[in-house]
């Protein structure tokens, strides 16, 4: 694509939320800001933002908010964004959000020429996932249980139905990883897939020249809810922690289970761990810590993963997600643990924080991997794309 053709290219993000803390968001930042540097007019349009939040974005991006984020098909959100296309002749739409429902305001108007690109950021099969673990663990709350007809009615047969009218709907349809094609196969019914195309996500923070000097810290990154799996962190916490006492265990981020799990550490004496809730400098944790520890449910991408292996931190994850043989090749730059088992997982954690050696071959190698997905690769595909 040449300087001139760049020039006439428009862009516009679509999502539920923007700024926002999530990696979506972030995601979307970092391809605005490449896709400007190449010359080419972006803006962002999100339903909802928090104005508390602040993005380095390039100075040419314009961020738009609809007026009403209530009801979304209100004829103020119509007219605005139907006005917002014909005034910038946008030639590619990225909706990003794909398991937001919002993409019925898009079906209300007139996009004209322009090209539009569905970018799921999730594991097609997600909702499939959490729903067998919590009934294999026994999650389910009594509401959950009332209503699980009625719930795995929607995630076959509406879930299947709003695939289709997506796809159909859409010029391309990205997934994160080749891992995800045959879930997209199953859960849409489709055997034709001649939209669809994977794209990974890319590193959004500044990769160091070199691995830091670490400590003896190992780190967890995420929301505290059961789909990140943070009380099998705690229960794999307890059987490690008596062996390796020299070892902290830093918890970052917040949400509904953070005081299930205060009570926990403190019920339990589960010691050598804090609870640091957000985090807005990750990049401070990565430097310091010496291990990722991962224990989701399920994950899209698991952005988190290769973010602290851009600093040398040898990541540890259940084997819950296809796209995770994308990011942590097995004994080479981390480890994959089968899902969900605490024992192995424990021994695997316990063997690498007695090991020095092993713990700094692997750090290497997951620093030197990160790289691949650093923006000026994953922008290239993006380029050829729109």
């Amino acid at each position: 694509m040449n300087y001139l053709q760049k020039r006439n290219k428009k862009i516009l993000f679509y999502l539920s939320r923007f700024p926002d803390f999530g990696g979506i968001e972030r995601v979307t930042a970092t391809l605005a800001n490449y896709l400007s540097n190449q010359n080419i007019s972006v803006d962002i349009l999100s339903v909802r933002y928090n104005d508390k939040i602040d993005y380095t974005l390039n100075k040419q991006i314009n961020i738009y908010h609809l007026p009403n984020s209530i009801n979304l098909t209100s004829n103020n959100n119509i007219h605005y964004l139907q006005t917002l296309i014909d005034k910038n002749n946008y030639t590619t739409i990225i909706f990003q959000d794909s398991y937001e429902t919002i993409e019925v305001l898009l079906y209300r108007i007139n996009i004209r020429s322009a090209k539009l690109i569905i970018a799921e950021h999730n594991d097609p099969m997600a909702g499939f996932k959490l729903y067998t673990f919590k009934i294999k663990s026994r999650q389910l709350s009594l509401k959950e249980w009332i209503k699980l007809p009625l719930t795995l009615y929607y995630l076959t047969y509406k879930t299947r139905q709003r695939y289709r009218e997506l796809y159909k709907y859409c010029n391309d349809y990205i997934l994160l990883s080749t891992s995800f094609i045959n879930g997209f196969k199953l859960i849409s019914g489709l055997k034709t897939l001649e939209k669809l195309s994977t794209i990974n996500n890319p590193l959004t923070i500044q990769r160091p020249i070199s691995i830091p000097l670490k400590d003896k810290i190992v780190i967890f990154a995420g929301r505290l809810t059961s789909q990140k799996g943070i009380e099998l962190l705690l229960d794999i916490w307890k059987l490690v922690q008596p062996k390796c006492p020299e070892w902290t265990l830093k918890i970052a981020g917040d949400g509904e289970l953070r005081s299930i799990i205060e009570n926990r550490i403190n019920k339990e004496k589960i010691s050598n761990i804090e609870l640091l809730g957000y985090v807005s400098n990750m990049e401070s944790l990565y430097k310091n810590a010496s291990i990722f520890t991962m224990t989701s449910i399920f994950e899209g991408w698991g952005l988190v993963l290769t973010e602290a292996m851009s600093f040398g931190c040898v990541p540890i994850a259940f084997h819950s997600f296809a796209s995770a043989t994308d990011i942590i090749k097995n004994n080479i730059n981390g480890f994959l643990i089968k899902p969900y088992n605490k024992k192995d997982y424990a021994h695997c954690l316990e063997c690498l924080l007695k090991n020095e050696n092993k713990l700094k071959i692997l750090s290497n190698n997951a620093y030197q991997y990160s790289n691949f997905f650093n923006i000026n690769n994953i922008g290239k595909q993006w380029l050829n794309m729109i």
